[in-house]
């Protein structure tokens, strides 16, 4: 689990964000399935968005890895 405040340009704290990783099948080495830092998220406003930012991805993105067959999508 990795933990991470964000902060603007002045040093004020703008929101704290929380990634964890799930690989299927990688277990079996003894490590606990729960977490005391785990935060338990807040639900959504019900508003709209105070932005929205819509962008493309790539080709290269999608397809760098070199784990998915170029060919299998449709661009």
């Amino acid at each position: 689990m990795y933990a991470a405040d964000t902060r603007n340009v002045k040093g004020e704290h703008v929101a704290f964000n929380q990634t964890s990783v799930f690989i299927q099948r990688a277990g079996g080495f003894g490590g606990r399935r729960t977490s005391d830092k785990s935060i338990v998220p807040v639900d959504a406003p019900q508003r709209a968005p105070d932005v929205s930012v819509r962008e493309k991805t790539s080709v290269d993105q999608v397809c760098g890895c070199g784990l998915i067959d170029s060919g299998f999508i449709e661009f």
